[in-house]
């Protein structure tokens, strides 16, 4: 079921307006801003993904959000956990051949974007829910490891690959259903 705009279009939101609604699906509450610019096909797509990992995690655990980003032209969607140790993730098309995804404080961009790339981000989204991320770096140059089914994935700020193991400030976080035990 997408998600959008309200069925009666307003005009776009001016500077500090703030109006927003909000709905509610399996327990999760989406909010979305009174805009009338509705999800490309890419963004319902991406909308989706979150939409069905968040829907396999416990009732209440995050929240939807979705966010229009002027100078990007585009829908930014976010997924904010309720429980602190958990990670928040983002997705965000261009409109072009950019996908922007954005795990904690790290955002990374997959391009050029194809439908098959779908898949690559639906496993990541539930790898982060699951809480099989973690973050290293320092501000500015943050890259976190997302452990998949087929091995682990490290996006973000260029790395060597041996820094990982030194670096001393990692921070693993929580999966959305709780705190690892």
């Amino acid at each position: 079921m997408p998600l959008l705009p309200p069925d009666e279009p307003e005009p776009p939101l001016g500077a500090g307006r703030t109006e927003r609604a909000s709905r509610r699906s399996a327990g999760h509450t989406y909010s979305v801003p009174a805009i009338a610019c509705p999800l490309s096909p890419v963004e319902s797509e991406l909308l989706a993904i979150l939409t069905r990992q968040l829907n396999r995690q416990p009732k209440g655990c995050a929240q939807i959000e979705q966010f229009w980003v002027e100078e990007m032209g585009a829908w930014e969607l976010s997924v904010t956990p309720t429980r602190g140790e958990s990670a928040p993730v983002g997705l965000m098309f261009d409109g072009d051949d950019d996908v922007y995804l954005y795990i904690a404080d790290t955002q990374v961009e997959l391009f050029p974007y194809t439908p098959e790339m779908l898949v690559f981000i639906e496993d990541i989204v539930a790898a982060v829910m699951a809480g099989r991320v973690e973050q290293a770096g320092s501000e500015g140059h943050k890259f976190v490891r997302v452990d998949l089914a087929d091995g682990a994935e490290e996006i973000g700020y260029f790395h060597l690959p041996k820094k990982w193991s030194r670096r001393q400030d990692r921070r693993r976080f929580d999966p959305y259903s709780g705190p690892l035990p």
